[in-house]
């Protein structure tokens, strides 16, 4: 899986769909990134999230990608965990973060701590649902 800094801007203007696309977790061997505990709440709301994977485009839009996304630090221990989805979130303010499914593991084993910007997203998006 390709290293993209956090927050960094990815499909720009050709990306009609979904501009002003930020990136969020997706994290390579040899590449620095945040730790801190999640609150608890926007790790389970991340959770049902990735599990509902209902394509509504309100909460979140899934995307098959072509191949497997393998985490870098388990397979460094001889372990495998991967995932073949995105997910995109619409923040408060409009902005969509798009993440791979494997934030939720990166989060879990790996103490990732994705931006505040995106766990207030998460944490708004059921709310935002109803």
């Amino acid at each position: 899986m390709p290293y993209i800094e956090d927050l960094s801007l990815v499909g720009g203007e050709a990306s009609c769909d979904w501009p002003m696309t930020r990136a969020v977790g997706w994290l390579a061997a040899g590449h620095e990134f945040a730790k801190d505990r999640v609150p608890p709440e926007a790790l389970e709301r991340l959770r049902l999230l990735h599990s509902a994977l209902n394509g509504s485009g309100r909460i979140l839009v899934p995307a098959i990608t072509a191949g497997l996304q393998d985490c870098d630090f388990c397979a460094a221990d001889g372990n495998h965990h991967g995932e073949n989805m995105e997910l995109r979130v619409r923040g408060r303010d409009g902005a969509v973060f798009l993440a791979p499914a494997m934030v939720v593991h990166y989060i879990d084993v790996h103490d990732y701590c994705p931006p505040a910007v995106f766990v207030e997203a998460i944490l708004a998006a059921e709310r935002r649902q109803t």
